[in-house]
């Protein structure tokens, strides 16, 4: 996807370039769609790709390719050549600059090689895109969440045991049922199609909803409701969902 944005961003660049009659809009749309999609693309693949431990630093490492970008192409490339182009302008029609005075161009000559070098280089990363969707379409065949749902398992199981390091023998049952049971879904969650894996998002979030809020209320204070309690009124409701999987998987999902 970004590689498409990328390269439908050249073709609103090209036609400011060459000035085609009328084209003016059109590739502003086109520019301005362009722009506010790759931001949200660039940023899920960082964190799909690297994860979130680092994803602040990676975040903004990636935002600083827009300051940079706009003062090398808008700065030293548009505002050089035009005032390159305007010198001429003014040298052919025999006016001499006085000192300080603002330079001013007309005609599409004014930012067409501009637009062609932004073309280019918005060209070169469109190029670099697609070799990354070549290195990276085995990785994003297979579940790319799973590395996540494993590590967010392992950091609940460490809370459950960060108090006195010593769990009771009965939460140790029910996190090592909870942690077999998310294991063996892995393997039948990735062989899911993408609209299934949908409707069990949505069928497990209103389940959830409804331990959450509705059964486990009626019974404890809010305040006081454990998680054992809304696992108890979750799994319940898990055993007559055929779209179900574990419920540990869809805490740490939300």
């Amino acid at each position: 996807m970004l590689t498409f944005v990328l390269l439908f961003s050249c073709v609103g660049h090209l036609l400011i370039a060459f000035a085609v009659p009328n084209s003016l809009y059109f590739a502003s749309v086109i520019i301005g769609f362009c722009f506010g999609a790759q931001w949200p693309l660039v940023f899920a693949i960082i964190s799909e790709l690297f994860g979130l431990k680092y994803y602040s630093t990676l975040y903004n490492f990636g935002a600083v390719a827009s300051p940079v970008g706009s003062y090398i192409l808008n700065v030293k490339v548009a505002g050089h050549l035009y005032d390159k182009e305007a010198l001429k302008q003014l040298e052919a029609s025999g006016v001499t600059r006085v000192a300080g005075q603002d330079l001013t161009c007309t005609g599409a000559a004014c930012y067409k090689l501009s637009f062609i070098i932004i073309t280019a280089a918005t060209l070169f990363g469109c190029i670099i895109s697609f070799i990354l969707v070549i290195r990276t379409k085995k990785f994003y065949q297979g579940d790319i969440y799973k590395k996540f749902r494993q590590e967010a398992n392992k950091a609940e199981i460490n809370m459950a045991s960060s108090g006195n390091g010593i769990l009771q023998l009965g939460e140790t049952e029910s996190k090592a049922t909870v942690t077999a049971t998310a294991t063996a879904t892995e393997d039948t969650t990735t062989t899911m199609d993408q609209p299934t894996q949908i409707c069990r998002d949505v069928v497990n979030f209103l389940l959830f909803y409804f331990a959450v809020n509705i059964v486990v209320p009626q019974t404890k204070p809010i305040g006081e409701a454990s998680y054992g309690d809304i696992q108890s009124v979750y799994s319940s409701c898990f055993t007559s969902n055929p779209l179900a999987v574990s419920d540990t998987e869809i805490w740490n999902h939300l």
